[in-house]
């Protein structure tokens, strides 16, 4: 810690510790006030019921049969793509950043829920190609991507990426 925020330290100790020993002091007359003389009773208060909670869903559960929610999660993962490619081309990020976020991409291809819709397959295909990379000059990825894309435009939910502000989009 540097020395100069030291003694501001020490001071807000202080300044804790007596407003401590002044709300125990009030504390212990308001007890001993209250002590004094028969309690009233208590009123009767009626409490409802609190409804029963609903059964929890696993983080993340994709809805059974909804190719919107898989075309979603794969325009955010390539969404996060081309903002890196971009970053990574206009000089944002270093390259060590950019294997970084790659390498967390692969991961998120590879761990990503699946739904079980007209678009799983391609979802797998690609989630698969992904474990050999997912940058532009990663062919089996690229082909795997595209055929994701095909399928969620014949499903009626297309793949939507991106720029974000300063990227000129």
């Amino acid at each position: 810690m540097p020395s100069t925020t030291f003694p501001r330290f020490r001071r807000r100790c202080g300044a804790v510790l007596a407003l401590v020993s002044v709300t125990a002091t009030a504390t212990a007359l308001l007890l001993a006030g209250c002590s004094a003389g028969s309690p009233a009773p208590a009123p009767a208060v009626a409490v409802e019921a609190a409804p029963s909670p609903s059964p929890a869903l696993p983080l993340m559960a994709p809805p059974d049969g909804d190719p919107q929610w898989d075309c979603g999660q794969a325009s955010a993962l390539f969404g996060i793509a081309a903002r890196t490619e971009w970053e990574r081309e206009n000089g944002v990020i270093d390259a060590a950043a950019y294997e970084a976020r790659m390498a967390a991409l692969v991961d998120a291809w590879r761990y990503a829920p699946f739904g079980n819709s007209p678009v799983t397959d391609a979802v797998r295909a690609t989630s698969g190609a992904a474990d050999a990379g997912v940058g532009p000059d990663d062919s089996a990825f690229q082909v795997a991507a595209n055929d994701l894309r095909v399928a969620c435009d014949a499903a009626g939910s297309l793949i939507l990426t991106s720029a974000l502000p300063g990227m000129g989009g």
